[in-house]
């Protein structure tokens, strides 16, 4: 929606250069398929409240002559409830509702894959997709998942690629709150400009060259399109510009404009916002407020984006023309500001529109929308422009009625009378040519099996007067004596008249023509009147003999059982949908009865779980609706074909569809599941020891798994915070290790028992005077290894060690190793001063010692000499034997206060040494 900024209320809702990999062969540049389906009466269904589901509102569309819809599948929406959430809805739009040829528009990205990034020009982030300029495909030819939109893509198509036809990028790319759009013919877009955006132009194109690679690969008769532009600047911009995010500039990289990525510009066109022009001879506004100025400015906005197709090529000499599609347009029913409007304004607007659309070769036609969302005022009552907006539905307010108890407009009428009676008809040029109207008439003739009907009018050109008249006269070269005549109110009276083909009275309001008297060919019934495609069923009535074809809501069957004069029977034929029924002769055209197209059965399959792991138990499929269908899937997965079973064992990892297709009398059915099968992963686990010393430890190890999470496990019990693929082990015990991979796939290794190794009970060193030196002795016999001041001494190793020499003074301790190698705690120390032995016991000479307090909590102690001594040395040494600490103790020092809070927790020696002797005390660090 454009040219006023209420319409968005209605609206439902950077970089690396990368090479994509896998770009098409061709793109809309070489060539665009043609379109041969036949011209779609569309609706925007909208959203009024929880009475209106959407298959409510099909229902009431079709009963219109809907035959299109266009809806969206915001990424966000589906993220969060489910890629599959409106599989069944998108089915039944076909098989319950008649909808065909969908358009779909996709926007909206999930919080998780939205860019978050605010550009410059732009004052809040992004909002498209995050990752656009990774990659699109695997090496393999996969979807790269890392690129989101593109699996989003790929992920979409998938699912409801049958039923949808053309896909629009982002709706209203180009909607602005009041920009200068011819700045956009000399320069890109700011994101502050393009509000559904907020991101550079040359983003978008990154999606539409994504959109076109991905849908084209895996939907090559899909159609790629923009989203409902209003602008033809902004459509000027998409041709000049690339994806490149460095100005759009063509390089080797990004070879191409946008031009490339589209098979067809959809546009919206709201013509009571523009019917007015300044004219300067009465200096102010020219005003053209009727139904016929309103259809010449929705074919202005058409010819102004065709116009920008044409000056860069796209006109079918350069380049193949690109398909149109207006996927929004109407007027309001009551006057809002100086936009004047009525019910036969708007209900005259919808016929000529969707007459001159075919006309002009739009392809697809979406009217806004099914309902009105307020009540209307009583005729001549103005309202505000968000209720101009909300009064332009088929169906009058739906929030306040309920299903059942809906209300037609006027526009609501003339779209189905304009439906019923042209609806499969094809624009005939020739046909039109040769009606010869003159300028104050304005129609089309349209044709079916050599069989015309025309739609006649007289052009209301006076400024705010839905008023009109003139007569017109059948060419004399095609002998029509009379012809049958519809007023556009047609769809609720069935109600038809015989007129001279010559001087018609013709007014504002467009009127139906037929070729033809077929009064006297009656159609009086069909039974049954409720069957699947493919049912026979039996018409009753008079004159019918010589049927040339009956005609389904539009889809047509040649084909009879039999054919008598008063009865027809044949089978419903393909393409059928619920509307009216009638026969076509050779004298003429029967009236119309009704008929409904009865649902196919539906059938569903679900297995239970979105994914399984190869060694769980077999998944069994629940399925709903027709039973007896087989059961298919690609290769590496293995499945029952009768049953549906899958064999996980010997299927391979991967993500896969199980197709479930049933027999049914006329129409078969088929439904899909995802099913995604998990590798086990590997779990085994290797210790570098079996066995440790007591304070010891030794290292279990998992065999590393990618992606794998890991949990170690003592007696069976998770070790808390043991989640790496190792882990060092400080106790003995019966270890195993979970190995876990996404999906719940886990393993559990075989148990790996480590023990642990007691400490041999530290030895007693004395120390005796043997001569000028002095013996130390262990109280073992094996294992010795003495120590000075914590540090081994070579070859001490024998049960007593010799200290001969002054130089080898200092504080010893000795460690045993035991038969099975674990290493004792070392025995208290023993001090060797000079030629003067203490035993670790000895008080100071004149005195004793006092450590305290003992433990100390925060390593402050005091030592107490109580008593006078000599000036002397202090140690501390750890329980290795290792000194840690060491200060100067001054004579005649009473107490003496240590600061040993660095030291770590654990048993400790203190050693005080005077020429008075030495002494030692123990005490734990807390």
């Amino acid at each position: 929606m454009k040219h006023f900024a209420a319409l968005l209320l209605l609206i439902l809702f950077k970089c690396a250069t990368c090479a994509f990999g896998q770009a098409p062969a061709q793109t809309a540049e070489d060539y665009i398929r043609p379109y041969d389906g036949v011209f779609q009466y569309g609706a925007n269904l909208g959203y009024y409240n929880a009475n209106w589901p959407d298959e409510k509102m099909a229902g009431i569309a079709q009963a219109l002559g809907v035959h299109s819809i266009r809806p969206t599948l915001p990424e966000g929406f589906l993220a969060g409830y489910g890629y599959n959430i409106r599989e069944n809805t998108f089915k039944a739009y076909a098989s319950t509702y008649g909808m065909k040829e969908l358009t779909c528009f996709l926007e909206s990205p999930s919080a998780a894959h939205r860019d978050m990034t605010t550009y410059p020009g732009g004052t809040q982030p992004s909002r498209l997709f995050a990752h656009l300029y990774e990659p699109i495909w695997n090496g393999d030819g996969s979807v790269n998942q890392n690129n989101y939109y593109a699996y989003y893509l790929y992920q979409m198509q998938l699912i409801y690629g049958d039923n949808v036809r053309f896909w629009e990028i982002v709706n209203e790319p180009d909607y602005t709150y009041g920009a200068s759009q011819n700045q956009w013919l000399t320069r890109p877009p700011l994101p502050d400009e393009v509000s559904n955006l907020r991101a550079p132009i040359f983003n978008y194109i990154r999606m539409l060259r994504i959109s076109y690679e991905v849908l084209k690969k895996y939907r090559p008769d899909a159609y790629i399109t923009t989203g409902g532009v209003g602008y033809p600047q902004f459509v000027d911009a998409l041709l000049r510009y690339t994806d490149n995010p460095d100005g759009g500039a063509v390089t080797a990289d990004y070879p191409h404009t946008a031009g490339a990525y589209l098979d067809a510009l959809s546009f919206h066109s709201y013509p009571n916002y523009s019917m007015h022009y300044w004219d300067s001879s009465i200096n102010g506004f020219r005003y053209t407020r009727t139904s016929d100025y309103a259809v010449e400015g929705m074919l202005k906005d058409r010819q102004a984006m065709v116009d920008v197709l044409s000056k860069y090529g796209y006109d079918g000499n350069k380049y193949p023309v690109k398909h149109l599609l207006m996927s929004e347009t109407n007027v309001g029913r009551r006057t809002s500001d100086d936009r004047i409007s009525s019910d036969a304004m708007q209900r005259n607007y919808g016929i000529k529109t969707l007459v001159l659309a075919q006309r002009n070769s739009i392809k697809q036609f979406y009217i806004y929308q099914l309902g009105e969302s307020v009540n209307a005022p009583a005729p001549g009552v103005s309202v505000s422009g968000a209720d101009e907006i909300s009064l332009m539905g088929l169906y009058e307010n739906l929030n306040r009625d309920a299903p059942g108890s809906e209300r037609l407009t006027e526009l609501g009428q003339a779209f189905a009378t304009t439906s019923k009676l042209l609806y499969g008809w094809q624009y005939d040029a020739a046909r039109t040519a040769a009606l010869a109207l003159p300028n104050n008439l304005n129609g089309a003739a349209f044709q079916k099996n050599g069989t015309y009907s025309y739609v006649l009018w007289a052009r209301a050109l006076v400024d705010a007067s839905e008023s009109a008249s003139g007569t017109y006269s059948f060419p004399a070269a095609w002998s029509l004596a009379n012809v049958q005549r519809y007023e556009w109110n047609y769809s609720a009276t069935n109600a038809r008249t015989t007129t001279s083909a010559q001087n018609i009275p013709l007014t504002e309001t467009p009127l139906f023509f037929t070729e033809g008297n077929s009064s006297s060919v009656v159609l009086s019934g069909i039974n049954p009147s409720s069957a699947v495609v493919g049912a026979s069923v039996t018409l009753t009535g008079s004159n019918l003999a010589g049927a040339t074809r009956v005609n389904f809501n539009g889809a047509a069957t040649t084909t009879f059982t039999s054919n008598s004069a008063t009865q027809v029977v044949l089978n419903v034929p393909s393409g059928a949908s619920s509307g009216p029924v009638n026969v076509i002769t050779a004298n003429g055209t029967s009236n119309s009865v009704s008929f409904t197209v009865a649902a196919c059965p539906v059938a569903t399959i679900s297995y239970g779980a979105a994914a399984f792991c190869q060694s769980g138990p077999n998944p069994v499929p629940t399925v709903t609706g027709p039973t007896g269908g087989t059961f298919t899937a690609p290769a590496g997965l293995s499945v029952n074909a009768a049953t549906g079973v899958i064999g996980l064992a010997a299927s391979r990892p991967g993500t896969y569809i199980v197709t479930y297709s049933a027999p049914s009398a006329y129409c078969p059915t088929s439904a899909t599941a995802q099913v995604i099968i998990n590798m086990m992963p590997v779990a085994q686990l290797t210790a570098g020891a079996i066995t440790f010393c007591k304070g010891g430890a030794t290292v279990l190890s998992a065999t590393p798994v990618v992606g794998a999470t890991y949990q170690f496990m003592r007696n069976g019990q998770a070790i808390a915070g043991a989640t790496a693929a190792s882990y060092t082990v400080t106790g003995g015990g019966s270890y195993t290790v979970r190995v876990s991979l996404a999906g719940g796939c886990a393993a559990t290794s075989a148990v790996v028992v480590l023990t642990e190794m007691p400490k041999p009970t530290p030895p007693k060193l004395t120390a005796t005077r043997l001569g000028g030196g002095v013996l130390l002795s262990s109280s073992e016999s094996t294992g010795n290894q003495f120590y000075l001041n914590g540090k081994a001494l070579a070859a001490a190793t024998s049960p007593t060690y010799t200290v001969t020499s002054p130089a080898k003074n200092g504080v010893y301790t000795v460690m045993i190793t035991s038969a099975t190698g674990c290493l004792s705690d070392p025995s208290e120390p023993v001090a060797v001063s000079l030629a003067t032995i203490t035993a670790t016991t000895a008080s100071l000479a004149g005195g004793s010692l006092s450590v305290y307090p003992n433990p100390t909590p925060d390593g402050h102690l005091t030592i107490d000499f109580m008593d006078s001594q000599e000036a002397g040395q202090l140690s501390v040494l750890n329980a290795l034997g290792q000194v840690v600490y060491t200060a100067a103790v001054p004579a005649h020092q009473g107490l003496l206060q240590l600061d040993l809070h660095q030291l770590a927790t654990g048993v400790y020696s203190l050693c005080v040494q005077t020429k008075e002797g030495v002494a030692t005390r123990r005490f734990v660090r807390q």
